[in-house]
């Protein structure tokens, strides 16, 4: 896991919190698990946390499309010189398609989250 640091941090009886912080010792150097380094970064705040690429990439792709869509719904319900018939079959189609993106976009957050744990979903757990 990569951290980027933008100020330095200070958890007030951090040992208590964390019962792995006990048997450290501060003259040496100490590895912590990535499990045990994640859990002190989301004792300091979210913004510590950076977002693994593949899945911001993947979440801001979805969000793209969702925008398209829902461009494209509006565009249809206000400017479709079409039958009402057809505005309507094209108006499901692309609620349709709206549908799915949203559905792949939470299960990209959900993903993210369970990687991360950064925003503490419930279905994460």
């Amino acid at each position: 896991m990569r951290v980027k640091w933008k100020a330095i941090s200070m958890i007030r009886g951090a040992s208590t919190k964390f019962s792995f912080l006990k048997n450290i010792c501060p003259r040496h150097v100490t590895k912590l698990s990535e499990e045990q380094g994640g859990e002190l970064l989301r004792a300091l705040g979210p913004e510590c946390i950076e977002i693994p690429a593949k899945f911001k990439y993947e979440i801001q792709k979805l969000d793209g499309e969702i925008h398209i869509l829902a461009h494209r719904i509006e565009e249809e319900m206000r400017f479709s010189r079409d039958h009402p018939a057809n505005r309507e079959i094209d108006l499901d189609r692309l609620k349709g398609e709206f549908i799915a993106k949203m559905k792949d976009f939470i299960w990209a957050v959900r993903k993210l989250d369970k990687h991360t744990g950064i925003l503490e979903l419930p279905s994460s757990k």
